[in-house]
């Protein structure tokens, strides 16, 4: 069987993942916009970077979790679109690493944020390897996106959480 065969059984998992990412974002929206002093206050602008690395982590989830639920999506196609996603999201992450490291965004959150997107990069990398091993027809492909959605999962709801247990809802 070959790896488009494949695909389709994938489906239900796909569709969950979707599902609760969109929901996680939307979530996200609204505790933010009970919070909108955080946008305007110069004291939280190491929240809202939280906050965009959580939603960037949230909509990576989504929008990978949707081209694998497009129909009959030739991989080419496919491994076009996931290294479209995993390339910049490695090189954004890995220099967000590399200020926090430098200290230029490192405030008492600094742990967190290294945390966060060390994991970002291994699941832009993590993108990028799916992306080669479905060009090779490696079924071991669906397998490692377990792992990818694993690790921007855990990096969007650890962030999530920490930056909700810093707001004042």
């Amino acid at each position: 069987m070959t790896i488009v065969q494949r695909i389709p059984e994938w489906q239900a998992f796909y569709s969950t993942l979707a599902t609760a990412s969109a929901t996680l974002t939307g979530l996200l929206f609204v505790a933010m916009s009970l919070n909108a002093n955080i946008r305007s206050d110069e004291d939280n602008a190491h929240l809202m970077r939280i906050a965009r690395d959580t939603l960037g982590h949230f909509l990576v989830v989504l929008m990978t979790s949707l081209m694998f639920l497009v129909p009959r999506l030739p991989i080419p196609a496919l491994v076009f679109s996931l290294c479209c996603v995993g390339v910049p999201w490695t090189i954004g992450a890995g220099w967000r690493f590399a200020a926090v490291c430098r200290g230029r965004k490192a405030k008492d959150d600094s742990y967190q944020l290294l945390r966060t997107t060390g994991l970002s990069i291994l699941g832009g990398i993590g993108l990028t390897v799916v992306a080669i091993a479905l060009l090779f027809e490696g079924e071991v492909a669906l397998y490692l996106m377990v792992s990818v959605f694993t690790m921007l999962l855990a990096a969007a709801i650890g962030t999530a959480w920490f930056l909700l247990a810093r707001l004042r809802i």
